[in-house]
């Protein structure tokens, strides 16, 4: 069965709305005063741009002597590692850009030991859902 011209029209139209919605940009904020700004915007082949910029990072080392960096990871359900933060210790600043799949996800970010850990520590400075649903 067919749609309507009238559907398949209504259809289109929700399309170009939400193509051209323009960026989602929500606050961050995490542990120990860590604020800041995630936006994601879409991009071609239905992924996504996340855009992440945070403020306050303390020295990772602050939470154990070891740790020696920041990891971004995505979550759904199994956290997936995105890479290192880049992070400015002398302004106590991080900025990321990564891809995403789409739809709602959780971001976590980690202080770690190295940027290549396979799953996240316990010392979470960022853990905030992202997304509508």
């Amino acid at each position: 069965m067919n749609p309507r011209p009238s559907t398949r029209l209504l259809f289109a139209a929700l399309g170009f709305v939400m193509a051209c919605a323009g960026p989602l940009r929500a606050p961050v904020t995490g542990a120990e005063g860590v604020s800041g700004l995630v936006t994601v915007e879409p991009i071609e082949g239905g992924e996504q741009l996340v855009t992440l910029s945070l403020e306050a990072l303390p020295f990772p080392s602050h939470r154990a002597p070891a740790l020696r960096t920041y990891v971004v990871w995505f979550a759904e359900e199994t956290p997936r590692r995105v890479g290192e933060l880049v992070y400015a210790p002398e302004a106590r600043e991080g900025r990321m850009h990564a891809e995403h799949e789409g739809g709602r996800f959780r971001i976590l970010i980690t202080a770690e030991r190295s940027a290549e850990v396979a799953t996240p520590s316990e010392y979470v400075v960022v853990d905030q859902w992202v997304g509508e649903g």
